[in-house]
């Protein structure tokens, strides 16, 4: 598995490529590469376990409060298990703790990350991005919907994200439910995406080569010589 220091833990993709200057979409010099994040509408809630998962809180939630984990959780929705995580956040929110995490995740993932801080499991650009979206369910007392895509020449993979907040013993403690699904069926398994990503970089520093090739050349466009 690659270093959390300078890749995200589910995508691999180092933080230069993650979020290039002047925008969350990049295509870079032969458009090889792109990638988008954003926060949805709880209306666009998918897939559908994750869209029956927010049905299921927000009929718990009736009456503006943050409901009991058994109030959204039952053998009913066992299939849905493998793909959830809980995260403990018993303390300030950048101490955000996985407490138990589903076998898809850590098939997702690479490795279980239970028992460790967000900071400790992702990039710290991403790790930002979650402990940002932890205190907003937490504050708004609402769930968050997010989705984050790659595309590498035509291959896409990503995932779908969302996030309850719930309590376990009473109104005093605060977690959350993490929901993530992949937007691929073929990008189920570390490996899988970690293979893209391997020709995606190839294809990075392709592009920063051609950059200075460019800048050398004073300015005049080298795309052409690669075609």
């Amino acid at each position: 598995m690659l270093a959390a220091s300078n890749r995200d833990s589910f995508t691999g993709i180092p933080e230069r490529m993650q979020r290039p200057p002047g925008g969350t979409e990049a295509t870079g010099l032969f458009r090889l590469w792109s990638s988008h994040a954003a926060y949805r509408s709880l209306s666009e809630v998918k897939p559908p376990p994750l869209a029956t998962l927010f049905a299921r809180w927000e009929r718990a939630a009736d009456g503006g409060h943050v409901p009991a984990l058994r109030q959204i959780l039952d053998r009913s929705l066992g299939p849905i298990l493998p793909n959830l995580a809980l995260i403990d956040v018993s303390g300030p929110v950048m101490q955000a703790r996985y407490r138990i995490v589903g076998e898809a995740l850590v098939r997702l993932l690479g490795r279980n990350p239970a028992g460790r801080l967000v900071e400790d499991v992702y990039s710290s650009q991403i790790a930002a991005e979650v402990y940002e979206s932890i205190g907003r369910a937490l504050a708004q007392r609402r769930p968050t919907f997010y989705t984050r895509e790659f595309t590498i020449l035509t291959r896409r993979f990503g995932y779908f994200r969302l996030m309850l907040p719930v309590t376990l013993h009473g109104s005093q403690d605060r977690h959350v439910v993490l929901g993530i699904y992949p937007t691929s069926a073929d990008f189920t398994q570390a490996e899988q995406w970690q293979s893209v990503l391997e020709h995606g970089e190839a294809l990075h520093k392709a592009e920063a080569l051609a950059r200075q090739w460019t800048g050398a050349a004073g300015g005049a466009s080298v795309s052409t010589w690669f075609v």
